[in-house]
């Protein structure tokens, strides 16, 4: 909710900064599905928490929307 309300609930509209945020989020959410399933979950944990950290760092070199050319 908080990367959709840049969109939604303010009123500058700022589509870059809710699509990397979702971006991002994907791998949590994928973390919330795979952990009740793992054998080693603190094994998975610092994996995941290594590639939510990569995602993030990722998100200040490449852009993730592409500038509209009017």
């Amino acid at each position: 909710m908080r990367c959709l309300r840049t969109t939604f609930w303010t009123g500058a509209v700022n589509i870059g900064r809710t699509i990397s945020g979702l971006l991002a989020g994907i791998v949590f959410v994928d973390w919330l599905a795979v952990v009740p399933t793992a054998q080693f979950p603190q094994v998975l944990n610092i994996t995941f928490l290594i590639l939510v950290g990569a995602a993030l760092l990722f998100q200040r070199f490449v852009l993730a929307t592409q500038p509209l050319a009017l």
